[in-house]
């Protein structure tokens, strides 16, 4: 109260609420109120009119803020007592509670369309993932065929054009005609030796692929040039 009346910055028009409130006094509200805290409060109003009430607000004009917050706690109590000894308590709030059964009740008729409604959204989810399902084992392989042609392709240009060898067939003195050391999925193994200087020779195992570079073994002879480095 004490806050309430430190705020206002002049005495209220009380004359003039009177005047209002005399032409527009009820007994309840008959509007709605969504909460319980309105179906309590909308059971009794204070009337501008009533004895009572009007002895209480008589000098409310009075510039003592004590006896000014006194004045309204008496009426606060007034309001709450009418509120508490009105008849209509008990019907507003059983009237409340009424109504919030009734849409409980509405809300408990529509969980069959709820539930029916859940279902064909899970069918259908289930049918697009199934139809996604298919179009990506469709489109997996070729994507992936796809994807190795042009990693070929890309390291055939890096064969080609940007690889750096550590040596060059002149450098390498081998004998095609002998017998190879092993065999591999796409190459030979020959004795071979790596001419170092005019007089010195180092041995070493040279691989000799049986055809050209392609783009389905470059990938795989690059990948064993990085595992023996």
């Amino acid at each position: 109260m004490k806050d309430l009346h430190t705020t206002l910055k002049k005495p209220a028009p009380v004359k003039n609420v009177w005047v209002r409130a005399k032409s527009k006094s009820v007994d309840e509200d008959t509007g709605t109120y969504k909460g319980l805290g309105g179906a309590i409060v909308g059971t009794c109003t204070l009337k501008a009119g009533d004895k009572h009430v009007k002895k209480i607000f008589s000098d409310y004009r009075l510039k003592d803020k004590e006896r000014c917050m006194a004045k309204m706690k008496e009426a606060t109590q007034l309001y709450i007592d009418s509120i508490a000894q009105n008849k209509r308590l008990q019907e507003r709030v059983h009237k409340f509670f009424s109504r919030q059964v009734t849409d409980i009740d509405a809300l408990a008729k529509m969980i069959p369309d709820f539930l029916k409604a859940d279902l064909e959204l899970m069918e259908s989810v289930k049918n697009e993932v199934s139809s996604t399902e298919n179009n990506l084992n469709e489109l997996l392989p070729a994507l992936l065929k796809e994807t190795h042609s042009l990693l070929g392709k890309c390291d055939l240009f890096f064969v080609n054009y940007i690889f750096r060898f550590d040596y060059t067939l002149g450098d390498i003195v081998w004998d095609p005609t002998t017998s190879p050391l092993g065999k591999g999925t796409f190459a030979d193994v020959y004795l071979g030796h790596i001419q170092v200087s005019k007089h010195a020779q180092i041995p070493v195992a040279m691989k000799v692929c049986r055809d050209p570079l392609k783009e389905k073994t470059v990938s795989d002879i690059l990948l064993e040039d990085r595992i023996l480095r």
